[in-house]
C-alpha cells in the first residue's frame, strides 16, 4: 500500500504561534526598535533640514558681502570672495557641531563677516569723498612723490589685496618698488586735504588780518602808565599763534606747508632766519651744529617742519617745535608793525626824560638756570619790570659787579687780567649748587664755548639775551652814558 505523503504547506496557525513564542524571547529594550528607528530617522531629517537652512541663509549673507565689494573694482571682489568662503566653512563647522563650541565658531565667523560687509561700504564712501577732492586738485602741497604716487595709483585701482579677517594691505607697485598700506594708512593719506579745502579760512587768512594795523593795535598793543608809550604784547601774539596750529604732527607739517606769511612761506621764512639754529638747539638737543656731518640750515628747518623727519615726533609731541615756529612767526609779526609802536608825528611831544619809574614790559620767557634743560620749570616769564631796577642789574653787569636775574639766582663774574672770562652762577636754591671751586659751591658756569651760546654772542650779550630777556632792552646807563655790553 502506498504511503501517505508529508505535506508541506503552511500552517498559520503554527507560524503565528512560532513568532509569538520568538518576540516573547527578545530582550525588553529592543521591544522599541522600530520606534527608535522612526525617531532615529526624523532627528537625521531635522539636522539636514538645519544644516540647509544655515546654508541658506549664510549663502544670502556672502553673496550681499560680494555685492557690496564688488562696487569697489575686481580687486576687491576677488579678495572678499576669498575671504568670505573662509568665514563660511567656519560658520558651517559651527553648525554641524551644534555645541558651545560650534556657537563660538559661528560669532567669530558672523562678526569677520559683518567687518568684511561694513569696511566695503566704509571704503566706498572713502572713494566718493577722494575721487572729488582728488580730481578738484584739493590735496596739500606736503606729499611728497612717493604719497603723491600712492594716491594717484589708488586713484586708479592699481594695487593688489592681501590680508586676514577684513584687514586690507595694499601693496602698490611704484617707481621705488613695492611699497605695502594698511587699509588705515591708505584712509589717513586721503584725508590730507590742503588748508581751506573745506571753505574754512586758512592760516595765511589768519596772517593777513593779524596784519592790519586796527587788529595789531587792538590785540597785541599795549599802553604803558604813562597813557602814552606802547609796548609789544609779545606774549599774546606768541599764544595766538599757538591756538591756529594743527594739534597732530601730520597736520601741522602740512599746515606749515601750505601757508604763507605775508609773501613768504614758514620755509622760505626759517630759512633766511640766521638765529633760528641756536634756538632749535635749545629745544631740540640732538642737532648738531652747521657744518658738522654736513649739516646745514636745511636740515634744521627740515626737523622743524617734516613730520617724516625722525627728531620730528618727540620735537612736535612736547611742544617744541610749535613754540620755535610761534617766537618766529611774532617776531615777523613785529617786524611788519614796528612802525606802529616807535614812529611818531612831527607834532607828538619829545618822549619824556628818564626817571627810572616806567615799567619795561618783558613778555616772554627766558631760563631759570636753577632746572634742568627737560624740567617745565626752566622756563620762567617774567613779565614787567620797573625800568630802575633793570638798569641797576644791567649796571652791575656793564660794571663787571655780581647781581641777580629776575629768578633769584646770582651772577658772580671771573675776572682775568681786568676782563670777564665767565661768571659763576648760584642758585637760588642752595641745596642745587653741587659743583665746587676755591672751596665754593656753584651751579654753574658760563664761558665761551657754552652750550646755548651762539659764537656771535659775547658772554654779556647771551646772559642779557638767555637769562633777562632784556636782549630788546636798550640801556641808558645809571650815571649816563650807554656802555658797550661786552
Amino acid at each position: 500500500m502506498a504511503k501517505k505523503g508529508l505535506s508541506y504547506s503552511p500552517s498559520t496557525a503554527l507560524i503565528e504561534g512560532a513568532a509569538a513564542i520568538g518576540k516573547s524571547k527578545l530582550p525588553t529594550e529592543m521591544k522599541g526598535l522600530q520606534a527608535l528607528t522612526m525617531f532615529g530617522g526624523q532627528k537625521i531629517e531635522q539636522q539636514r533640514q538645519r544644516v540647509a537652512e544655515a546654508r541658506k541663509n549664510i549663502d544670502a549673507s556672502v553673496s550681499e558681502i560680494l555685492i557690496n565689494n564688488g562696487a569697489l573694482g575686481d580687486t576687491h571682489f576677488e579678495y572678499a570672495t576669498k575671504q568670505a568662503n573662509l568665514f563660511k566653512e567656519d560658520y558651517m563647522e559651527g553648525v554641524f557641531l551644534n555645541n558651545a563650541d560650534g556657537e563660538i565658531l559661528k560669532n567669530k565667523a558672523l562678526n569677520s563677516l559683518a567687518k568684511l560687509s561694513n569696511g566695503a561700504n566704509e571704503e566706498q564712501q572713502l572713494k566718493l569723498n577722494f575721487a572729488k577732492n582728488w580730481d578738484a586738485g584739493l590735496y596739500t602741497t606736503n606729499l611728497d612723490d612717493k604719497d603723491s604716487e600712492i594716491l594717484d595709483f589708488y586713484s586708479k585701482d592699481k594695487y593688489t589685496l592681501s590680508g586676514y579677517n577684513g584687514n586690507k594691505i595694499y601693496t602698490f607697485d611704484t617707481s621705488a618698488g613695492k611699497v605695502t598700506k594698511t587699509y588705515e594708512e591708505i584712509k589717513e593719506l586721503t584725508t590730507r586735504l590742503k588748508d581751506g579745502a573745506d571753505g574754512s579760512k586758512t592760516l595765511s587768512d589768519e596772517f593777513g588780518n593779524v596784519l592790519q594795523n586796527h587788529v595789531f593795535n587792538q590785540f597785541f598793543v599795549g599802553v604803558g602808565e604813562d597813557g602814552k608809550s606802547k609796548f609789544f604784547k609779545r606774549g599774546a601774539a606768541e599764544q595766538y599763534f599757538l591756538n591756529l596750529f594743527e594739534k597732530t604732527g601730520i597736520a601741522f607739517s602740512d599746515q606749515m606747508a601750505d601757508n604763507k606769511f605775508n609773501t613768504k612761506t614758514i620755509k622760505e621764512m626759517l630759512l633766511a632766519d640766521t638765529t633760528l639754529l641756536d634756538d632749535v638747539k635749545k629745544v631740540i638737543k640732538d642737532i648738531p651744529d652747521i657744518g658738522d656731518a654736513g649739516i646745514d640750515i636745511n636740515d634744521v628747518v627740515d626737523v622743524l617742519l617734516n613730520h617724516k623727519n625722525s627728531a620730528f615726533k618727540e620735537a612736535f609731541e612736547n611742544g617744541s617745535i610749535q613754540k620755535v615756529i610761534a617766537n618766529r612767526l611774532t617776531n615777523a609779526l613785529l617786524n611788519e608793525n614796528a612802525g606802529l609802536l616807535t614812529s611818531q608825528s612831527k607834532t607828538d611831544p619829545p618822549p619824556p626824560p628818564f626817571k627810572g619809574d616806567e615799567k619795561f614790559a618783558i613778555n616772554r620767557d627766558v631760563v631759570n638756570p636753577m632746572f634742568p634743560d627737560d624740567s617745565k620749570d626752566r622756563d620762567f616769564y617774567v613779565g614787567s619790570k620797573l625800568v630802575k631796577d633793570i638798569e641797576k642789574k644791567l649796571g652791575a653787569l656793564y660794571s663787571n659787579q655780581e647781581f641777580n636775574d629776575f629768578a633769584g639766582n646770582k651772577y658772580e663774574p671771573v675776572i682775568v687780567k681786568g676782563k670777564v672770562v665767565g661768571y659763576y652762577v648760584y642758585y637760588r636754591d642752595s641745596k642745587l649748587n653741587k659743583k665746587v671751586s676755591g672751596g665754593k659751591k656753584y651751579g654753574e658756569y658760563i664761558a665761551r664755548g657754552h652750550k646755548d651760546m651762539p659764537k656771535s654772542e659775547t658772554i654779556k650779550q647771551f646772559i642779557i639775551r638767555q637769562y633777562l630777556g632784556l636782549d630788546a632792552y636798550e640801556y641808558k646807563g645809571s650815571k649816563g652814558g650807554k656802555y658797550d655790553p661786552k
